[in-house]
């Protein structure tokens, strides 16, 4: 454990290093390990003597004085040295390129924290000026509650006296009921694995489940009419999965949150499969195997980060507003029509409103017409922001790499002083 004595805990480990040289220069033996420090460091001299001259500088100058060069320069020898990452995704990484992979990124944050505690310090402040935020929205949410609260002088009191205690909001009774279709699904789910494909069970089963899936879908989708719904492969979709609680399924969401956690998952799926009968794998878990390793963890990621869509446990309130983030991006393509200002158009502006709205704006042409045209929903804008953030990426990773360099040289230290300021 590092905690707050990690200064302490690098001078033990160099010291420990310098002690165990001596021994085998005068030919005695070395320990394992260096005042509870695995061998994987201790073995490795170099390294330690480096993070001792990055906690020396650390003693010198605090890190959120340090210069872009410096923190560079620190997080640079954190991924080469001890991640054991490439230079050419180091480079990679400078620039925000997503192949390398962000839990990457999070890792050597993670390490950095963990050797060198005295990089916390503006995270620390961060994470306050964070909880005081939120802290003030709880308060404002409370007064603004409040605002229609019992009380003889209660302005704002519209209701009875009866109180609002016991009553709950449409979007928590929808959520209930959620919960419930979701229960009964896992039921059905376990009489599919029990009793074989839907086209085996007893008559008054299979009306039972018609029945229920006609309500799940009035509840999930009561926008659609329930004759163009394709009830066979509606059907087949819900009952393909098997049965999971709502345990089971959040230890598998996060199992795939980020690139190391699908890693290590993907090695036990692995290793599970192998062990078993090629013949006893589903078509699905085969077609898996046979991509290469990377596209397996790729796809684990893409799943995991499309969790909101696909997690069959999640809310409507945060399906909604996972959507509406990053419908940029799941839109992307997808042709959507629209109106386009047409001559010949057969619709008129009279449709597109309220009259009386019209007749209240002066401006407004009334005899403007349109007509519905397919459209990639929003391609040129995504293409231009994504080329904006390569550039950007480019330019953070060259001035990363540029400062770097100068702080190597020694040509600016750790506090944007050069050495003719010191002189000075």
């Amino acid at each position: 454990s590092v905690g707050t004595h990690g200064t302490d805990w690098r001078e033990n480990v160099s010291k420990g290093l310098e002690e165990e040289t001596e021994e085998e220069e005068a030919g005695g033996s070395s320990s394992s390990a260096v005042g509870g420090v695995p061998t994987v460091l201790t073995s490795r001299p170099r390294t330690v003597k480096q993070m001792s001259l990055f906690g020396e500088w650390l003693k010198a100058v605090p890190y959120e004085k340090w210069t872009l060069g410096a923190a560079t320069a620190l997080d640079h020898w954190i991924a080469v040295e001890i991640l054991g990452v490439s230079e050419d995704n180091w480079k990679l990484m400078l620039k925000g390129d997503a192949t390398v992979g962000v839990s990457r990124l999070r890792d050597v944050v993670a390490v950095r924290e963990a050797l060198f505690p005295e990089t916390l310090v503006g995270r620390e402040e961060d994470e306050e000026i964070e909880e005081e935020r939120r802290e003030a929205e709880e308060r404002i949410d409370e007064l603004l509650a409040d605002l229609s609260g019992e009380g003889e002088d209660d302005l704002w009191k519209f209701d009875d006296d009866d109180g609002d205690e016991g009553r709950i909001s449409e979007e928590e009774r929808r959520e209930e009921k959620n919960d419930q279709f979701l229960e009964e699904l896992q039921g059905w789910r376990e009489k599919r694995q029990l009793e074989g494909d839907y086209v085996f069970w007893q008559d008054a089963d299979r009306a039972k489940y018609d029945a229920w899936q006609q309500d799940y879908m009035a509840f999930v989708a009561p926008q659609h009419n329930p004759q163009l719904i394709d009830t066979e492969s509606t059907r087949e979709s819900l009952l393909s999965a098997p049965p999971t609680t709502r345990h089971q399924n959040n230890l598998l969401w996060k199992n795939i949150a980020d690139e190391t956690d699908a890693e290590i998952f993907l090695d036990k799926l692995t290793r599970t499969c192998q062990a078993r009968d090629d013949k006893e794998l589903s078509p699905q878990l085969r077609a898996f195997f046979a991509l290469p390793y990377e596209q397996q963890v790729k796809r684990l990621l893409t799943i995991g980060t499309l969790r909101a869509l696909y997690d069959e446990y999640t809310s409507e309130k945060d399906f909604e507003r996972f959507f509406d983030n990053y419908k940029h991006v799941l839109m992307e393509g997808v042709p959507v029509e629209y109106l386009v200002p047409d001559d010949h158009g057969t619709i008129s502006s009279k449709h597109l409103a309220d009259e009386e709205e019209h007749d209240q704006d002066e401006d407004h042409d009334k005899s403007k017409k349109y007509k519905v045209e397919l459209k990639d929903y929003a391609s040129e804008t995504a293409q231009i922001e994504r080329d904006i953030y390569k550039a950007y990426g480019q330019y953070k990773a060259l001035r990363a790499h540029t400062e770097e360099d100068l702080f190597t040289k020694g040509e600016v230290t750790l506090d944007n002083k050069t050495h003719d300021d010191e002189n000075n």
